[in-house]
Parts: structure tokens; sequence; C-alpha cells
């Protein structure tokens, strides 16, 4: 029997092919760009499926863990644990976790778990690792920003004037002191510089990165010097600020205090 298909069938059908075709190349655009999203992410991402075996894993987590991806994809994370049980501790018991700290070789990993659910049936799990010194520099220079605006040493042994051989000296003797890890003592009488040589001593040290805070002591009265100095939490006494404050030692962390 001979089945013949009009015009308009056939131009259908060629239609449908077409927007099959488009649909399945964009579905490839997308999951090329999500792929290249997660690759250069600078968290560590895994995910794996329902039985634990391991379906997406980036660069990032690949330098953390120290496995090649082609090791470690399609593996189960019992099989990877044989060879280094700290990987079980990244994937734990499958539940979800925030902020749990992972030992790692020589170093230490802040592991996020979230499973994921898709009409209430369990699908997978993805895993977020972050390294907990990157953290730590992240937290310093948020803290810097936010609350050491401003507290940057501006004076350099440049700006100190003077040419006498016992203000050379001096000058010599502080930069050198500048570039030891101890702490100095400056005295002297009140104008005669001694701010000026603190913030050129911060400015040739190890800290010269970090924030500069002077404080006058004299100007904190004696009952407020102890939460001016170490902060305090929110609710700590009587007229504490909502949230709490930082301290002095905290605002100067990775600096100077002077």
């Amino acid at each position: 029997i001979l089945v013949t298909t009009s015009y308009e069938d056939i131009r259908e059908a060629m239609e449908r092919a077409c927007q099959t075709i488009a649909v399945k190349k964009e579905e490839k655009e997308k999951a090329k760009w999500l792929n290249t999203i997660i690759d250069n992410s600078y968290e560590g991402i895994m995910t794996t499926d329902q039985q634990g075996r391991i379906s997406v894993y980036n660069r990032a987590a690949e330098e953390m863990i120290g496995l090649k991806k082609e090791r470690v994809v399609n593996t189960h994370i019992s099989e990877l644990a044989q060879s280094n049980p700290a990987i079980q501790g990244i994937y734990g018991d499958g539940k979800e976790t925030r902020g749990e700290v992972v030992q790692l070789k020589k170093q230490k990993l802040l592991v996020n778990r979230l499973p994921i659910y898709a009409q209430d049936q369990f699908k997978g799990l993805v895993i977020h690792l972050h390294r907990t010194d990157q953290i730590q520099e992240m937290e310093s220079k948020i803290r810097k920003e936010l609350y050491t605006k401003g507290l940057v040493a501006k004076a350099t042994f440049e700006d100190i004037v003077g040419e006498s051989a016992v203000m050379q000296e001096l000058k010599n003797k502080a930069l050198q002191y500048g570039k030891s890890p101890f702490n100095v003592l400056i005295y002297g009488e009140s104008g005669t510089g001694k701010e000026l040589f603190a913030q050129s001593i911060h400015n040739v040290s190890a800290c010269k990165d970090g924030p500069f805070l002077a404080i006058n002591c004299a100007s904190l009265p004696e009952n407020l010097l102890e939460s001016e100095l170490f902060g305090y939490e929110e609710g700590a006494f009587t007229g504490a600020k909502k949230g709490g404050k930082l301290g002095l030692f905290e605002l100067a962390n990775g600096g100077t205090i002077f």
C-alpha cells in the first residue's frame, strides 16, 4: 500500500525537526556556560548522585584535594576514601552541613554540603569547599575596608625633616627597627614627632599593607579602656551598642597599633 504524505505534513515535520535541533543546541550552549562557570569558580565544587558517585568536580576542588579530575569523576566516594580517608570527611554522612572544618593533608577546608531533592526524593549532594586561609585573608581585607578606612600611615622617613647627625642616626636606627618583628617603644616630648616615626616604621615593616591605628590612651576613660581596646559583644553592659563593637586591637589586626 502506498502511503502518500502531503506537502503540509512534510513542512510541519521539517519545522519540528528544526525546533528540536534549536532546543538541543540551546541546551548544549547552556551546559557549556554552566561548566565554564563551575570550572572557573574560586570555590571547590563537587556533586554526587544518589549512590555517592561523583559527577561534577571543578578545577578548584582538584587543586584543594590534590586528585585529578580523570581519577575522580564517575568514581564512588568510598573508593576514593580507601586511598585518602580525608575524602570521606568531605562527604561526611551525606547530610546537610554548613561551616564544617575538615583537615586535608596540610590544609584545612571549610565544607558546606547541600542535599538535592526532587519530588521529595534524594537525588544527590552538592559540596562547596573553601580554603580556611583564603577565608581568613578575605575577612582581613573586608575588616580593613569596612572598619579601618582612613587608618593609613601616610608619613615615611623622607617626610621627617632634619639634617643633623643625631637625626640621621635616629632615622637609620628606626629603619632597622622597622624591619624587625618586635615591638618598638618611642618616647619624647610632645610635638617631637613620635607619630611621624611610628608611621615611618610601619611603612617599612612587614605590616605596611595593614592598617595603622593611632590612639591616645589618656583620652580613654579608665572604665571604658578595656571595652575600647578589646571590644565587646551585644548586651555586654548597659549602653552597649547593638551588634557589639570591635576592639582597637582587632581593628589593627595585621597592622600597627600606636
